[in-house]
């Protein structure tokens, strides 16, 4: 394939987005999100053994790990180098600029509207925040997700496309269970089109029934335990209700203007307007996907990061429309010496109310990153406790003893098939916050726990200096700071 200046400049914001993603990344040498630890392990229990860890006796005491692990194995392939843990979920997530730019392009016929959409999606906030230095599978399976819908948006074009959405229709529900909002959205598809009178081609709904029917297969074949376990309520994933709560709790007008951006926002109400007038059935998938999305949000079958990054990327594809009517008017009219002006207006436009934030975004989700302190606290606990200890801590910290202590949790985010989360959630944290001896050693018996423990960001977290039942207690040793010995 010949290269073109298009091409040049798509390698260019691709580029841009990986630069900016690993200036942040590599201000640190942990990471944001306790599930990447949970990642780094089964990647590494590939490399060792060739299989993942699908039977865990250190989460929860012992707990089946239900997933599908290719993307696991992909990482597997880079694991000679730790850097690929954070360069590689980089370079994943920033093909989202590709795919943008197809999806733009098929819509709008118009390169320089869809490399404006493209360098927009190259910096939404909230996929930033959902991906940055988390090691998150997210990162591949966004991209994904989109790409089936650029093909799906090409059926009728040519015959060849079907072979593409069939084989993404396998791959997806493989990677991520987010594949799920595929199925939904082809159902809202059916809907707007039918209540629009717009006819659906037999290559659509063959491709439609399809894709549904693998993706549900695949699901149910992963998580069939867990149906059998939990029935319709495994779509809460068995979170905690406390977590659940807590999904909108910082939700506000502006926040979610801040984390899908100012841009995409605006130009993609606008554009999905204007593309409702024109009955465009690219449009209309684009809708369902943002009705699907809402739709789970209501209901907490996803969390809010994960809405807000959907809805972002479909309002960025949406705006290329109104740019792209807006270049084809200045174009058309005498104004046309303007259009480059105009671009780099927009662009100016881009780098301060998208990049700005991003980087707010960014800054913010390095900040959370787990201290140094704390990774050597758990690498000490490793090196100088016996194999089998249980060492009790906060949520976020189940995965890092599991995967870095190698130690015994009482409970990490996999909730999954986890026996009485909740429960465990509410002990753990009375262990922190309860002045009562005899309460706290309760359900440290009750867990069997060996050690406890109390980092300054734990501590900051729950906001105590101490554990208050600590005073004169010939029970509990400090044998290291932040990690505090059960002995009787």
């Amino acid at each position: 394939m010949k290269l073109n200046k298009t091409h040049y400049i798509l390698a260019v914001i691709f580029l841009s987005a990986v630069i900016f993603q690993s200036y942040f990344v590599f201000q640190t040498n942990t990471f944001s999100s306790d599930s990447a630890y949970f990642n780094i392990r089964q990647v590494e229990s590939i490399g060792e053994n060739g299989k993942p860890i699908l039977k865990d006796e250190l989460s929860y005491g012992e707990k089946i790990n239900l997933l599908s692990p290719v993307f696991h194995y992909i990482l597997s392939v880079f694991s000679f180098s730790k850097i690929n843990y954070k360069l590689i979920p980089i370079i994943l997530m920033s093909l989202i600029v590709f795919v943008v730019y197809l999806i733009s392009f098929s819509i709008t016929k118009d390169k320089k509207a869809s490399l404006i959409a493209a360098f927009i999606s190259a910096f939404i906030p909230i996929y930033i925040s959902k991906t940055l230095n988390q090691f998150s599978i997210y990162s591949i399976a966004t991209p994904l997700f989109f790409f089936t819908i650029y093909y799906f948006i090409l059926l009728d074009k040519d015959k060849k496309y079907v072979n593409h959405l069939v084989w993404l229709s396998f791959l997806l529900p493989l990677i991520h269970p987010i594949a799920l909002i595929l199925p939904l959205s082809f159902f809202f598809y059916v809907i707007l089109t039918t209540t629009e009178s717009i006819n659906i081609s037999k290559r659509e709904k063959e491709v439609i029934i399809f894709s549904t029917l693998a993706i549900l297969l695949i699901e149910s074949l992963i998580y069939k335990k867990a149906f059998v376990e939990y029935g319709l309520n495994i779509l809460f994933q068995n979170i905690p209700r406390e977590i659940l709560g807590s999904y909108f709790k910082d939700l506000s007008l502006i926040n979610t203007i801040l984390s899908l951006g100012v841009i995409p926002l605006v130009l993609g109400v606008i554009g999905l307007y204007f593309g409702y007038i024109r009955k465009k059935k690219s449009v209309y998938i684009l809708t369902s996907i943002i009705v699907s999305v809402f739709s789970l949000l209501l209901l907490k079958y996803i969390d809010i990061s994960t809405g807000l990054t959907f809805l972002g990327i479909s309002l960025v594809v949406l705006s290329s429309i109104i740019i792209s009517d807006f270049l084809t008017f200045i174009r058309e009219t005498k104004i046309s010496k303007i259009e480059n002006p105009s671009v780099a207006i927009l662009v100016v436009l881009i780098i301060l109310l998208s990049i700005v934030p991003s980087a707010f975004f960014a800054s913010d989700v390095i900040s959370s990153s787990y201290p140094n302190e704390d990774i050597e606290t758990l690498q000490w606990i490793e090196q100088n406790t016996f194999s089998g200890s249980v060492v009790l801590a906060p949520l976020e910290y189940g995965h890092l003893i599991t995967s870095i202590s190698k130690r015994v949790n009482i409970l990490d985010s996999n909730f999954l098939m986890a026996p009485l989360p909740s429960q465990r959630l509410i002990d753990v944290n009375e262990v922190y916050t309860t002045p009562s001896k005899v309460k706290a050693s309760e359900i440290i018996n009750k867990y069997e726990v060996n050690y406890i423990l109390l980092t300054p960001k734990i501590k900051e977290k729950l906001k105590i200096e101490k554990l208050a039942y600590l005073e004169n207690e010939k029970c509990f040793e400090e044998v290291k700071e932040g990690v505090i010995k059960v002995l009787c």
